[in-house]
């Protein structure tokens, strides 16, 4: 479960952006933290496993985190959409995996990067 809802995806030459809107009444943000809400790490990460089955319409296991920096925090304040930049990793040869590069922002600030590998099921 993610707080985000899909406004639409744009295919790029190593991969594509999905803009993504936050819902403010999520049942996340009630929860994590009801009078300050920001986004978890663990959605963000969600959001990136969800859009990634979506593009490639199969079943992933997130299999290895490689790398996450989380820059600045997401506030669910309905201001601005949430980019996810995806690009496939260069090198990889394992048929059985997919890496990936993530950069997730909001109004042109970075608020992550992820390196993230899925493994196909």
């Amino acid at each position: 479960m993610t707080p985000f809802r899909l406004i639409q995806t744009t295919p790029t030459p190593s991969g594509f952006r999905a803009m993504m809107a936050t819902d403010k009444d999520s049942v996340i943000y009630k929860a994590h933290f009801p009078n300050s809400p920001i986004t978890p790490g663990a959605c963000l990460i969600q959001a990136v496993c969800d859009l990634m089955e979506s593009q490639l319409r199969r079943k992933l296991l997130l299999s290895e985190i490689k790398n996450v920096k989380f820059l600045s925090v997401i506030i669910p304040d309905g201001l601005g959409d949430i980019l996810f930049d995806v690009q496939q990793a260069e090198g990889h040869d394992d048929p059985q995996s997919v890496d990936v590069k993530v950069a997730v922002s909001k109004a042109d600030a970075v608020c992550a990067r992820m390196s993230l590998v899925f493994n196909f099921q």
